[in-house]
């Protein structure tokens, strides 16, 4: 699977990707969204974004943060919620320190309690939806990014749409979603994050989506229009190694095989 990502997205995902949802430069949050902690809070920063007077708790919560001690600060921020349970901020703030510490398990079940009641809670829907991705759960994914395109708009987020339809078989709507973006000149100045296994960089959004096209007329049984999308690709970006991967494979599985067996 690829991992993506675009300049329009990259201040709000990253701390949770890694370069996985889709290096993501994102736009700003949603409003009901807060900021999700991206460097350790100070003990001033947190009393006046939070209390007029710190609790115990959010000393220590601002401590651990400050120390890089996220395991402590998670166990002060359920206190913290404890006492304060609807705090927008907290709640965004636990899912992002579940990422950070790797407990994805935590985090998918806290994101999908929070969106129980904050359903357009464009970071955490996006944090679910990159949880689901990883896992293969292509499914609840689309239906995550989706909601996510419906709040926020912009390409990288159609992209991302486009290539969970195209992992769930539908094709029509991923083709549709493709074409509509190819024939918008203003994807011209957009790029894109992906990682190929071998190697990784950004690369025009138009050739990502030709490559996405590509793939797609492959599961077509298309591969004379498969071969020319792959091309395409690779000339707008000519060290796009998946494309470049794609294309050679094509070409091989194309090429004459050699007959076995022995002469007499």
């Amino acid at each position: 699977m690829q991992k993506i990502g675009n300049r329009a997205a990259l201040r709000l995902f990253l701390v949770f990707l890694g370069l996985w949802f889709f290096g993501l430069q994102t736009k700003a949050q949603s409003s009901d969204s807060t900021v999700t902690i991206l460097r350790p809070l100070t003990i001033d920063e947190l009393n006046a974004e939070q209390y007029r007077q710190l609790s115990p708790d959010g000393i220590v919560y601002a401590r651990a943060s400050a120390l890089g001690d996220d395991q402590t600060a998670i166990v002060a921020l359920h206190y913290l919620l404890a006492a304060d349970p609807g705090n927008p901020f907290l709640q965004d703030s636990l899912a992002a320190l579940y990422w950070r510490v790797g407990n994805l398990t935590a985090c998918h079940r806290w994101c999908l309690e929070l969106l129980k009641t904050r359903p357009n809670a464009g970071f955490i829907l996006q944090l679910a939806a990159g949880i689901e991705e990883q896992r293969g759960d292509f499914a609840a994914a689309l239906e995550h990014f989706e909601h996510v395109y419906q709040l926020a708009g912009g390409y990288f987020w159609r992209y991302k749409v486009a290539g969970l339809q195209f992992q769930l078989g539908r094709y029509g709507e991923c083709g549709s979603n493709i074409e509509s973006m190819l024939t918008d000149t203003a994807i011209d100045d957009e790029l894109v994050h992906i990682d190929w296994g071998t190697g990784n960089g950004d690369v025009p959004l138009r050739s990502a989506l030709l490559n996405l096209r590509g793939n797609l007329e492959l599961a077509l049984n298309k591969e004379g229009l498969a071969r020319k999308s792959f091309k395409e690709a690779l000339k707008l970006a000519p060290g796009f190694g998946l494309a470049r991967q794609n294309l050679d494979a094509l070409i091989a599985k194309n090429q004459p095989q050699p007959h076995e067996g022995g002469g007499g």
